[in-house]
């Protein structure tokens, strides 16, 4: 800390729980001055007592002599550890290990089934000590330490269950806490780091690991040191990402160690080697806190007696004795309670030199906290020390701390962060999870981002609020509640919202999404404001995420984004383009190579087998329509030849004769290239003339909205005229540019639009009424289906309930009715034709789904 903050005196207090125990600080925001508050480690057992009859509280077993209940004892009954009927007393090992699962902790005494949630005990823990030491409180709020995976439903459960209790909490990250400590204390070394490396505010000076060592995991996280300017002042923050709880957590070997250390000291005292004398040993007295204690700063641990519950002394045994075996490190099983997945201390070696190997770029320290941070197991050497010595680090830049120390660190960490903000000094950075909302916009549904869009650092322990409100939302008329769909990276799937409206509204209301959160504080804060002042009065409409639900599928499975989307009424279908196909690409490449080649004087007879190859289809991409080049003219491996092969094409149909210039055109169709300069050639011979050979040409390279509008303009023209010969390249035309450009329509007047569907409705009915249901009747059905996307420019477009809508639908029935009965025919390939024909109704009923599946099938001939 800068020399200049000596004079702050604001205080922030802070207590860390851990699996064995609590520790507690109150410190300035120098941080020259703090004081430690006495930690419970040496008269309370790491376990919650459950209540025994209606209306008893559970607590913290701080009283001395400690309460029998769930002792492990066989008397009374209540302290039995019993597999069947459970145990009275919850380990707080266990309620952390539960808190991201919500599984409940249950006891059975008397036929009577008790519970209680982790968040709960936890909870009840931290309001014990907070009565035991009220200094905690006086200074504020009190910030509780927590693992750095605690996901926002698992911090909110325990923010919301400290409210309840009266309880008015902070919550801090593990990793956060420690790396404050170590900036502190390397504050000068910073500061010359960055004057050397010529670091400037916002950049980030290097990275520092912080690593603990817990009973059950180890965690990692990988933090940057960001330099930051506040008033004149230089501050150096941790800087943290969010986790990968694959990659950043690995199973440790402490309750291991722990159950192997206990069973020695059981056996020296000629105790029995049963569960109920583990489970006393563990959870109902303070010996494994005290005994982990011993090795704090190297210390082997000395002979002493402790007392337990039951009044037996047990004598303690030195790690070093003959009796000390080698840690089993599968699994420990607790009394078929507790179950923890354990790893030797060599596994735990791989895993970390894996892991910052992938992310070791400019690490310039490491700090190490946890009950197993000073043990030395398997090795013989410090468990700590053998994991960082692979980071290459001066040991000045290594903050090494074990189980009742390093729960002093933390503490203090987390204290600092308290003071800090407390007096609106920078405390360290975050980065939000991501969390997107399904909203429509332009008629199209996609998956807004709520929070900041990719690992943007926000100010940590401060509310974000988005710098934005989602705007074009509306409130539907009649409707008596909102549904929000969800997508939140720490839950499987899509997971929806039901918000009760105040009342029902008589019209579409516009509205607007605010979105607030504060990092590491539990759920985001979502609230819908109508944009009409006073709709619902002093009402407010707020998200209420406990009551998010998992979207399933038909075998009980997460639904993902994609198929949600898939499953919502649709007011128009999704566009479908042309797929590239490898396998194609690859026949038509060493053709187009060998057109390319210096001085080649046979081009004519290769432009002849590219256009060849070019128009076939794959059929292994079926139903998907897969050509050598996709739609939006991009293949997946040599790009630059395609490219360069349309550049030649092009400067040599701006020079060639009509002849030529015919086979050119239908070539570069073909490329579905996006040549600026043909294009507008397209246009050009679109406007002031017959169209030819370059119609099919103009449906697959326009782009350009006026183009489409050019295009739609001379359909209009040649379907008026009384005899037209290419009507198939017309509708086939159209049609493409329709199904995959997304703003084909945008420059088409909706009365315009209408009447090219008109146009296509006699098309269809012509074609019923024959009895043949030819390409004619394809194209044109996909005309009209695909115009609906005007719907993104005008909400309004084609009402279901309209004439024309009326007389669309009810020609599409006769058509289904008529294929049904043999009497119509329609080219379908393997596509169920009155399926497909159904889908064209909803769609223009506003309620489609799935892509169109008429167009789908065999595209039959090109010109």
């Amino acid at each position: 800390m800068m020399s200049t903050m000596n004079a702050m005196d604001t205080t922030g207090t802070a207590l860390v729980f851990d699996e064995l125990g609590f520790t507690g600080v109150r410190c300035t925001a120098d941080c020259e001055s703090r004081s430690l508050v006495a930690s419970t480690d040496y008269h309370a057992p790491p376990s919650v007592i459950m209540p025994r009859v209606p209306g008893e509280p559970p607590r913290l077993d701080c009283a001395i002599p400690l309460h029998p209940r769930g002792t492990g004892c066989c008397w009374p009954p209540e302290a039995r550890a019993d597999i069947k009927a459970g145990i009275g007393r919850f380990p707080l090992a266990a309620a952390w290990a539960s808190l991201p699962s919500g599984q409940t902790w249950t006891w059975r005494p008397d036929d009577r089934v008790l519970e209680i949630a982790p968040s709960h005990a936890i909870s009840v823990a931290v309001a014990d000590v907070l009565r035991l030491h009220p200094r905690l409180t006086s200074d504020g709020k009190p910030t509780l330490v927590i693992p750095n995976t605690t996901r926002e439903s698992e911090q909110q459960a325990l923010l919301d269950e400290a409210s309840q209790a009266g309880i008015s909490l902070q919550l801090l990250w593990r990793p956060v806490a420690s790396a404050m400590v170590w900036c502190e204390q390397n504050h000068d070394f910073l500061r010359e780091l960055g004057r050397r490396r010529k670091i400037g505010p916002g950049s980030v000076v290097g990275r520092l690991v912080c690593l603990h060592l817990g009973l059950a995991q180890v965690e990692t996280a990988l933090l940057d040191v960001v330099l930051a300017e506040h008033g004149k002042q230089r501050w150096f923050l941790p800087a943290r990402r969010r986790p990968d709880p694959d990659k950043d957590s690995f199973a440790s070997s402490g309750w291991a160690f722990l159950k192997s250390q206990a069973l020695t000291v059981l056996a020296d005292a000629g105790l029995p080697l049963d569960d109920g004398q583990l489970w006393q040993i563990l959870f109902a007295s303070n010996w494994a806190s005290a005994r982990l204690a011993e090795y704090e700063n190297g210390h082997q641990p000395a002979v002493e007696w402790i007392k337990l519950p039951s009044g037996t002394r047990v004598r303690a045994t030195p790690l070093s004795s003959s009796r000390h075996a080698k840690v089993s490190c599968d699994r420990v099983e607790l009394l078929g309670r507790c179950s923890f997945v354990q790893s030797g201390a060599g596994e735990m070696s791989s895993w970390f030199k894996g892991r910052t190997r992938t992310i070791g770029e400019r690490i310039i320290g490491a700090v190490v906290t946890g009950e197993m941070a000073s043990v030395a197991i398997e090795t013989g050497l410090c468990l700590s020390s053998t994991l960082v010595s692979s980071l290459d680090l001066p040991k000045e830049r290594i903050l090494l701390s074990g189980s009742t120390n390093g729960r002093t660190l933390l503490a203090r960490g987390a204290a600092l962060f308290s003071a800090r903000l407390a007096a609106g000094l920078p405390t360290y950075l975050d980065t939000l999870p991501r969390l997107q909302l399904l909203i429509r916009r332009d008629g199209e549904m996609i998956w807004e981002d709520l929070l900041e869009k990719s690992h943007a650092y926000v100010p940590g322990g401060r509310v974000w609020t988005r710098p934005e409100p989602v705007s074009d939302l509306a409130i539907p008329r009649s409707e008596p509640q909102l549904i929000f769909a969800v997508y939140h990276e720490e839950h499987p799937g899509v997971r929806e919202l039901n918000v009760q409206l105040p009342r029902s509204c008589d019209r579409e209301e516009p509205a607007r999404l605010h979105v607030s959160m504060t990092p590491a504080h539990g759920n985001a804060r979502l609230e819908v404001q109508p944009e009409r002042p006073n709709l619902f009065g002093t009402s407010r409409i707020l998200v209420d995420w406990k009551r998010m639900r998992p979207v399933l599928d038909e075998a009980g499975q997460s639904v993902n984004r994609e198929e949600y989307i898939n499953r919502q009424p649709r007011i128009y279908p999704e566009l479908l383009p042309r797929l590239h196909s490898p396998a194609r690409w690859r026949a038509v490449l060493r053709e187009i190579e060998g057109f390319l080649a210096p001085n080649q004087l046979r081009r004519d007879a290769y432009l002849n087998r590219i256009i060849e190859r070019l128009k076939q289809k794959d059929p292994t991409a079926y139903p998907r329509d897969a050509t050598a080049v996709s739609s939006e003219g991009t293949v997946s491996h040599h790009q630059t030849v395609l490219d360069q092969f349309v550049a030649v094409l092009a400067d040599q149909h701006r020079r060639s004769a009509a002849q030529l210039k015919v086979r050119i055109t239908r070539c570069l169709g073909y490329t579905s290239t996006n040549h600026a300069e043909f294009a507008d050639w397209l246009a050009h011979q679109l406007s002031h003339g017959d169209a030819g050979d370059a119609l099919i040409a103009c449906g697959q390279c326009f782009r350009k909205p006026i183009h489409v509008a050019i295009l739609a303009d001379r359909f209009s023209r040649a379907f008026s005229r009384q005899r037209i010969g290419n009507r198939l390249n017309w509708l086939k035309a159209l049609s493409a540019t329709l199904c995959y450009r997304s703003d084909a329509t945008k420059e088409i007047a909706s009365e315009h639009c209408l009447a090219i569907m008109e146009i296509c409705l006699k098309q269809l009915n012509d074609q019923l009424n024959h009895g043949s249901g030819a390409y004619i009747f394809r194209y044109a059905a996909l005309v009209i289906v695909f115009m609906l996307r005007r719907r993104a420019h005008d909400n309004g477009f084609l009402a279901p309930d309209s004439e024309l809508a009326g007389r669309i639908k009810d020609t599409f029935r006769r058509a289904i009715k008529a294929h049904r009965s043999g009497r119509f025919h329609v080219i379908g390939g393997a596509v169920d034709v009155p399926q497909a024909l159904q889908q064209m109704i909803d769609y223009i009923d506003r309620r489609g789904m799935g892509s169109i599946l008429l167009a789908t099938a065999d595209d039959g001939p090109s010109s």
